[in-house]
């Protein structure tokens, strides 16, 4: 139901995206043969900023082009890694190593190397808090769906 929702929300009607749509059938198969793996919701919610133009720039600073960085701080209005000597426009984050790691696989759209992964849960957090925060600023819509998924994991706990 959240994939459906973030698609309802962020695509304009009948705007045809094949890729986009063989992405979500190729996850909805994965899911359906090897069960739920957040990785895959993750991978499915990257494809689509790639698939909307708004890929994260996350191999130089989005700014100069510097590749040097001491801290990784992410600039959601600029759309990617913004260096320590360049100013940050407003909302930014700042990532971990393992959670840029993770974002740089992901908007690779290698599917099958992101169905290998293991990641640190709080790396798994930190990029499920990313995504949600990086879609939200650029289709400029609140998922509700979410918000109904993250009451459920609080009130019923479950073990995956």
């Amino acid at each position: 139901m959240y994939m459906m929702e973030i698609l309802d929300k962020s695509l304009m009607d009948r705007s045809p995206l094949s890729q986009l749509y063989l992405t979500m059938v190729n996850v909805l198969e994965l899911i359906n043969q090897e069960g739920f793996n957040p990785i895959l919701i993750r991978y499915f919610e990257s494809q689509l900023l790639v698939n909307l133009g708004y890929k994260p720039v996350l191999d130089r600073c989005v700014r100069c082009g510097s590749k040097v960085f001491n801290r990784l701080m992410f600039s959601l209005a600029d759309g990617g890694l913004v260096c320590d000597t360049c100013p940050a426009s407003g909302n930014h984050m700042i990532l971990r190593g393992d959670c840029l790691a993770l974002l740089r696989l992901l908007s690779g759209g290698n599917l099958q190397a992101v169905r290998r992964v293991k990641a640190a849960p709080e790396a798994m957090r930190q990029l499920e808090s990313f995504l949600e925060f990086y879609l939200e600023y650029h289709v400029e819509r609140k998922f509700r769906i979410k918000n109904t998924i993250r009451w459920l994991k609080q009130a019923v706990p479950v073990s995956i």
